[in-house]
């Protein structure tokens, strides 16, 4: 399968968009990832995804929102980890094993 950057996709390729590409593209981080939305939509390229990318999208952009009006503070993956495991550790003996 060849790789190809994103403003060098051959015309009717197909491609799997991941989270990381709609997220950036619908929240402007990246004029790359909407020019592949847009070009998808013109039917310039075959683009897919999956359910489960969708539902991640979804999460990911209702944390941002949630974040920037100050409902929740904006975590890193050490800290949401650790969040994590405070929350459910005392449910799952498993996961106190882990630590």
């Amino acid at each position: 399968m060849p790789v190809y950057a994103l403003l060098s996709l051959p015309p009717r390729q197909e491609v799997l968009l991941d989270a990381n590409v709609l997220v950036y593209a619908l929240t402007g981080q990246s004029r790359q990832c909407w020019d592949l939305i847009r070009r998808s939509a013109a039917q310039d390229v075959a683009a897919f995804t999956t359910v489960e990318v969708l539902n991640d999208v979804c999460h990911r952009l209702m944390l941002g929102e949630a974040a920037g009006r100050g409902l929740i503070p904006k975590q890193n993956a050490s800290a949401l980890k650790a969040s994590a495991f405070a929350c459910c550790a005392p449910l799952c003996p498993q996961l106190r094993r882990l630590r």
